[in-house]
């Protein structure tokens, strides 16, 4: 996005920029405004006339209009000009938006049906492949659930396996418990 920059000095308004402005660019274009000491502390808005209907347009607290706040500018001229506080106004500057070679509901020319035919084809494609990702999750989750449910069933078995010490004199038995599903053995006296 192209930053258009404007210097308000008291009641006269300048433009800081050097790029051409050409029309029906939509949300390319921001505006931004530097402001002279007096303008300090209002609340400020940009009349922006564009082929003499006005939108009012307000400034940011960082003195800027976003592109998606603004109109899209026509071949002819385009007036700017700030007003706020208690009151304040610039005068209007003029600056000239160039035509561009876009042609309103005008469809290119001469496009070969295979162009649709292609877009089709590359559109069922990737529909398919999304159906085909689709599917392949779905059977990752069902994995996953029978692969958890047999891990929780192992682990149902290991609790609580027991065996006697048959090696030394002592009695006792050696227990295998899960804790925190982690395998501890305990040992107990018979």
């Amino acid at each position: 996005m192209k930053n258009l920059k404007f210097n308000v000095c008291g009641l006269s308004i300048f433009p800081a920029f050097t790029e051409k402005i050409i029309a029906d660019s939509k949300n390319y274009f921001n505006l931004s405004f530097e402001f002279s000491e007096e303008w300090s502390g209002f609340i400020k808005t940009a009349a922006i006339s564009v082929n003499d209907k006005v939108y009012n347009c307000l400034i940011d607290n960082n003195g800027k209009i976003e592109a998606k706040n603004l109109p899209t500018f026509e071949n002819g001229a385009l007036k700017i000009s700030v007003f706020g506080g208690d009151f304040l106004a610039t005068e209007e500057v003029i600056l000239t938006v160039h035509p561009s070679g876009y042609k309103k509901g005008v469809a290119p020319p001469n496009v070969p049906p295979e162009i649709y035919t292609q877009l089709t084809e590359e559109i069922n494609e990737k529909t398919q492949k999304v159906m085909e990702a689709e599917k392949s999750v779905i059977m990752a989750e069902e994995a996953a659930e029978k692969a958890m449910a047999a891990a929780s069933a192992v682990g149902d078995e290991i609790d609580g396996i027991t065996v006697k010490d048959t090696s030394s004199n002592e009695d006792y038995i050696a227990k295998l418990r899960l804790v925190d599903g982690k395998p501890v053995i305990e040992y107990e006296e018979i």
